[in-house]
């Protein structure tokens, strides 16, 4: 992608690792030490586990998070160490929607829940539904310019969010799920600071 070389062909796939004990989404020491050895093993491309874009889009409450400006510090940190051994460095965005299984009530566009184990979530607004939208560009954009990452993925497979309004038939959203299915790639991936970038 543009000047951008890796220096080989592996990529390590993004694997949730469920270890922020303190449930802060901050990157811990463990976090560090697990993403810097693949490096050094000669990974080429390290892509971080699916890190939320809210406090309620977590999958479980020790998921990685990239909600709050005070979780660039550890992100910074792991970034600067993995390239210090030669490999480049991705994160996954994500919101676990109906697949949460975090404490409280979750939020997903419809009622029906994952599983017959799982909860019920509480069927989401036009406008929460926005503001998840918004809170995946804040942390597109911390993830490029504050953390210094490669590039994000967007985590969105039927499961958990994209998509589920059009799966279930729910005609109130078909539209707003039309209009913005191609959202992420024109809000985040055409600007002119991404295609600036110099990794």
């Amino acid at each position: 992608m543009k000047d951008l070389s890796l220096k080989n062909r592996i990529v390590m796939a993004p694997m949730c690792m469920y270890s922020c004990p303190e449930q802060d989404g901050k990157i811990t020491n463990w976090n560090l030490t697990h993403y810097t050895t693949r490096a050094v093993g000669q990974v080429g491309l390290v892509i971080v586990e699916a890190s939320a874009v809210s406090p309620e889009g977590r999958i479980s409450m020790e998921d990685l998070g990239i909600w709050d400006d005070e979780q660039i510090a550890g992100l910074t940190k792991l970034t600067k160490l993995v390239h210090e051994h030669g490999a480049k460095i991705s994160i996954q965005l994500a919101h676990a929607g109906r697949k949460s299984r975090i404490d409280g009530s979750i939020k997903a566009p419809s009622v029906i829940p994952f599983s017959y184990k799982s909860k019920t979530p509480q069927e989401m607004t036009i406008q929460q539904i926005e503001d998840t939208v918004a809170s995946f560009k804040k942390s597109a954009y911390w993830a490029f310019f504050a953390a210094k990452q490669l590039g994000v993925n967007l985590e969105g497979p039927i499961q958990y969010r994209r998509g589920m309004g059009l799966t279930f038939g729910l005609l109130k959203y078909i539209r707003f799920f039309l209009k913005k299915s191609k959202q992420p790639q024109s809000s985040i991936y055409r600007t002119e600071a991404f295609y600036n970038l110099k990794y």
